[in-house]
């Protein structure tokens, strides 16, 4: 009976053991990092109910090439396939459910590749190529059409705004801005191109430009509170948001603009949860979510934050799993 009684306390002590290991890792589910999700620098665009981050800089593995799927709600996360070869200072735009990245820069090499990546079936193709290989631009995509701004092709910084049409595959340059820049951000509304900020000649600019695409002319002008960089820019709504940055050091803003009045208005609507440049900024139902922008303080797993527009709350959102591809 003694033996019996001992066998009954060992089971016991078992799956006491178990109950509490069981409810340490599902309390932990949200803060378990994840080093191979750690990236910075990455491109995201919105596919459906998912948003995919493009691409990015490791600190143990340098530039990479793959494609991870981040779905909010559910707040999971998995690798989903790869677009060769890695790259920095790519630009993305989507397109009927389909990802294209533009140019970057793969080594010492830089691309004038468009490539088109199905996230559904993890495949990517070659469709089209830029005028010259660049990198560092803006791209964006309007009505069938990717359109990318600026850049930099290894000697210069470009003017050129240039279209490429998904269903024929031709490229054409369809306007020039008023001075060469690169590091800008893009954003599309209502037949008008937003190019926002960047680096000239003589350094980073304040001005937000709104340029007519059937016209092919710079319509407005706008200025931004201070001189920026290496921001991201998206559109929810009427609205265009503008996130993080750099003004030689990181920053923490988030900003609309207001394209409504004779004027271009930016309305500071709060701050990012810390300071941060090359994030990237997207839109999804209701909310905006910053991606995988510099942050020293988060190099075990990319950033996910969420933000609220309306109130400019933000929160941290750590994934519940992580599941290679």
């Amino acid at each position: 009976m003694a033996r019996q009684g001992s066998l009954w306390t060992v089971l016991v002590y078992l799956a006491l053991l178990l109950f509490v290991a069981t409810a340490a890792l599902f309390s932990a589910r949200y803060i378990v990092s994840r080093p191979w999700t750690a990236r910075e620098r990455v491109q995201a665009i919105c596919v459906l109910d998912r948003i995919y981050a493009i691409g990015g800089v490791t600190e143990a593995r340098g530039v990479v090439d793959e494609v991870l799927e981040i779905d909010p709600g559910k707040r999971r996360m998995r690798m989903v396939g790869r677009i060769p070869p890695p790259r920095l200072g790519a630009s993305a735009a989507e397109w009927k459910n389909r990802i294209y990245l533009l140019g970057g820069l793969a080594g010492d090499r830089y691309l004038d590749q468009i490539v088109a990546f199905d996230p559904i079936s993890s495949e990517s193709r070659v469709v089209g190529h830029l005028p010259s290989p660049r990198a560092y631009g803006g791209a964006t995509c309007w009505k069938g059409k990717l359109y990318y701004v600026g850049g930099w092709d290894g000697e210069h910084q470009l003017d050129e705004i240039v279209a490429f049409d998904t269903e024929t595959g031709s490229v054409r340059l369809v306007g020039r801005l008023p001075s060469p820049r690169e590091f800008v951000a893009v954003a599309a509304l209502e037949d008008r191109l937003y190019v926002i900020g960047g680096e000239g000649k003589d350094g980073r600019l304040a001005e937000i430009l709104e340029f007519d695409l059937q016209r092919g002319e710079v319509l407005r002008r706008g200025k931004l509170p201070i001189p920026m960089s290496r921001c991201a820019a998206t559109v929810l709504g009427d609205e265009i948001y503008v996130a993080g940055g750099w003004a030689g050091k990181p920053l923490d803003e988030l900003l609309m603009i207001d394209t409504s009045s004779d004027q271009l208005e930016i309305v500071t609507l709060g701050q990012l949860p810390h300071p941060m440049a090359d994030p990237a900024l997207v839109a999804l139902g209701e909310k905006l979510y910053v991606i995988g922008g510099e942050d020293p303080e988060l190099k075990r797993q990319i950033g996910v934050f969420e933000l609220d527009p309306l109130t400019g709350l933000s929160e941290n959102l750590r994934m519940r799993s992580f599941l290679r591809w």
